[in-house]
């Protein structure tokens, strides 16, 4: 049988939550949740842990992602969260971020997180996000989705159809990144 969580099927601590837009699951077993109305938990060993600073999520959200090295990400208009390692980040337009929505976060095999949106793709390298963008050669604006095939391409969804970007290919665009 399948649970609503809702008023009849709360999560522990019996708090409801009615507006999830999204969910992920990190390294360790964990469970996140994104409540439009009461931001960000963290569902693990059957307790639910409100992340205080989620307050400081102040758009609606658009992705959220668990990478590889057990932290969490959520894209939003504008701003990155990152949360992992008893540490959290806010990154906004002054740190890369494009303007406009986020619509994916990727991890590609190489290592690197790539956030993707109205602006365009953008690397997070040092603490800071580079974006490509159709002044520095893609031929699209905003991409809606990433992933990595087996033999290193590339796949990006953009406004301008599905781009397939070889293995080995000068994914720099320009020597931008």
């Amino acid at each position: 049988m399948v649970n609503v969580i809702g008023s009849k099927h709360p999560l522990p601590g019996g708090v409801i939550l009615k507006e999830v837009r999204g969910i992920a699951r990190d390294q360790e077993g964990g469970i996140w949740l994104f409540d439009l109305n009461q931001r960000l938990f963290r569902l693990a060993d059957g307790m639910l842990t409100r992340i205080a600073n989620a307050l400081e999520l102040e758009h609606n959200y658009r992705v959220l992602y668990a990478d590889r090295e057990g932290r969490i990400w959520v894209g939003q208009p504008g701003q990155v969260a990152l949360y992992g390692h008893r540490k959290s980040q806010i990154f906004g337009t002054s740190d890369g971020v494009p303007p406009g929505r986020v619509w994916t976060i990727f991890h590609e095999h190489a290592g690197s997180i790539w956030v993707g949106g109205e602006g365009g793709p953008s690397k997070f390298d040092n603490d800071r996000f580079r974006t490509l963008s159709q002044s520095n050669g893609l031929p699209a604006e905003s991409n809606f989705g990433m992933a990595e095939d087996d033999d290193g391409y590339w796949w990006i969804a953009t406004d301008v159809g599905v781009l397939r970007v070889p293995a080995g290919a000068d994914r720099q665009l320009d020597g931008v990144m």
